[in-house]
């Protein structure tokens, strides 16, 4: 969605307007799972930017139509193709314990089931005692204790335990000052909120690159 709403800001930024986006979601809305006073803020924004927002997926990407997989056949000028997480394909025939998608069983060592000479850790796994939405905040919290543990493992140390945040901050941006943050239950959206994922984004920019 934020790359649907980035798209609608650059073609209007450009003078390209009445331009159609459509937003194939695969479900019956965007963040389909999400608290409810999200899921409100995001349908709303994809409204006020004019975003169709279909129920449907891509079966076949074509050089100017996308069929679906409902049949229906779109026109297009550009497709932008943003795919979900998944299990790489790795995983599978390699003897490790998985759930139903093909992630790794881990424990909170970051061991893997029937392997624990086999560590895990972000969109490769899955904790088995917290299962976890698929999020970059869990799996970079994840780095340092997979670090740590992969060292202790050579030297004969303790391992240290992940324990996971009860819940994470989610920021969506929707336009050029606007975003929406989730919480848990509860949701915001204004133009302090996109300050927030602004200097937010920055900081971990700054961050990789010394």
């Amino acid at each position: 969605m934020e790359l649907a709403c980035a798209a609608r800001t650059a073609l209007d930024a450009a003078g390209c307007f009445g331009c159609v986006i459509r937003l194939l979601t695969g479900n019956a809305e965007p963040f389909v799972d999400g608290p409810s006073g999200f899921r409100k803020r995001v349908g709303r924004a994809l409204r006020e930017h004019c975003i169709l927002s279909l129920p449907d997926r891509a079966a076949v990407i074509f050089r100017d139509h996308v069929l679906c997989v409902s049949g229906m056949d779109y026109p297009t000028d550009f497709t932008v193709l943003a795919t979900g997480s998944a299990a790489p394909d790795l995983l599978r025939g390699s003897g490790l314990r998985l759930d139903a998608r093909g992630y790794a069983h881990i424990r909170q060592t970051l061991q893997t089931q029937g392997h624990p000479e086999v560590f895990a850790a972000g969109d490769c796994a899955t904790l088995v005692d917290h299962p976890l939405p698929r999020s970059g905040v869990y799996a970079a919290h994840q780095g340092p204790v997979l670090a740590h543990n992969l060292v202790a493992a050579l030297a004969s140390r303790p391992f240290r335990h992940y324990t996971p945040q009860r819940r994470a901050l989610y920021l969506l941006r929707t336009s050029k000052h606007n975003a929406i943050a989730s919480w848990g239950r509860f949701s915001w959206s204004g133009r302090w909120m996109w300050h927030w994922k602004d200097e937010i984004d920055r900081r971990f920019i700054r961050r990789m690159h010394g």
